[in-house]
């Protein structure tokens, strides 16, 4: 038998060096994302029922998960932030890489988990896992002019305001589009999914957009729909048909439900509207309205109906979501994210 030339302790410290190196490899990912987190200053103070989340660069889009982990996209720091459910940050998704991601609009998730980032900048959706590696891109430019906003229906189908081209597009989850709906070129307006890709245009007339921001869809299919300029919320059939609007009539009167004609108008009054951007659908079916330039959080009915005023007081907020008792808005102007407890 060959006799170990070498004493015991220099075994043991040759052994040692090869475990330090072998877990130093492995978690340089992870120790990378720490530095990327430390570099990140953020600060998180607490004033009456609201928690609020400082050091973003330019906040847009926020999502929540089963386990209330935050995720939230930094359309100016061209990155995903995650929170876990006690406000630690704990991923860095894809800082300052534009090739990735250029100034990241909002995320939402497939029924596998799986991540979609509108991806503004590069005209793309882009697929993630929902640890925020990056997958594939699920839709590109050749259909996309500024995504701002995806989601899901109950059956995989993606839904994007494309607010490049003022038009609702929709895709399959296998990202085989579908058809829009909008305005054409020459003004008519769509009556369903067109499935031509043909030129849009804006229209304030009912059923056509200028700069939608966000869609969300109802329980029973209806698609809602944050038509940002024209400052009104509009609602269509899960065919592409339109229902309604509703906001402030030319007259200064507001709609009690669903208005099938007429155009809206900017207004501060309760039930109006002044840039709508973000719609979020409660439990209850109940629509949440954040406005841009009206700095506020308004609730109604999925009749159409106007209910109350859930808060105030932001600068430029571009996205809000109610889970629970629990408001959270992105205060973009402000660069915060506050998390407003709802009595």
């Amino acid at each position: 038998m060959k006799k170990n030339k070498y004493p015991p302790i220099i075994n043991l410290a040759i052994l040692v060096f090869i475990i330090l190196i072998f877990f130093s490899i492995n978690n340089m990912k992870l120790d990378e994302n720490q530095e990327e987190i430390q570099n990140i200053d953020f600060q998180i103070i607490e004033e009456g029922n609201m928690k609020i989340i400082s050091g973003f660069t330019r906040p847009f889009g926020l999502t929540l998960d089963s386990e209330d982990k935050m995720y939230i996209t930094d359309f100016g720091g061209h990155s995903m932030l995650i929170y876990d459910k006690n406000l630690n940050l704990v991923k860095n998704v894809n800082p300052q890489n534009e090739a990735i991601l250029k100034n990241p609009h909002s995320v939402d998730f497939d029924s596998e988990d799986k991540m979609y980032i509108t991806d503004f900048g590069n005209k793309k959706v882009q697929k993630f896992s929902k640890q925020g590696n990056f997958i594939s891109t699920f839709v590109g430019e050749d259909y996309l002019k500024g995504p701002a906003t995806s989601y899901f229906d109950k059956d995989k189908n993606l839904y994007v305001s494309d607010y490049g081209s003022n038009a609702l597009m929709k895709f399959s989850k296998q990202g085989r589009f579908i058809g829009w709906i909008g305005a054409k070129e020459d003004g008519t307006l769509t009556n369903e999914w067109e499935s031509e890709l043909i030129p849009t245009s804006v229209s304030n007339l009912p059923g056509g957009f200028d700069r939608l921001h966000m869609a969300n869809i109802g329980s029973d299919g209806s698609i809602y729909v944050a038509d940002t300029w024209n400052n009104r919320i509009q609602k269509f059939s899960s065919n592409g048909r339109f229902i309604g609007w509703i906001g402030a009539k030319e007259d200064g009167s507001l709609t009690y439900g669903w208005e099938k004609e007429g155009i809206a108008v900017s207004s501060s009054l309760p039930g109006a509207f002044n840039t709508p951007v973000s719609l979020d659908i409660a439990e209850n079916g109940d629509l949440i309205i954040l406005e841009f330039n009206g700095n506020r959080v308004q609730r109604f009915s999925e009749e159409g109906i106007f209910i109350e005023i859930l808060a105030t007081g932001f600068n430029q907020g571009y996205d809000a979501k109610i889970k629970e008792n629990k408001l959270y808005v992105v205060d973009t102007g402000n660069n915060q994210i506050k998390i407003i407890t709802l009595f």
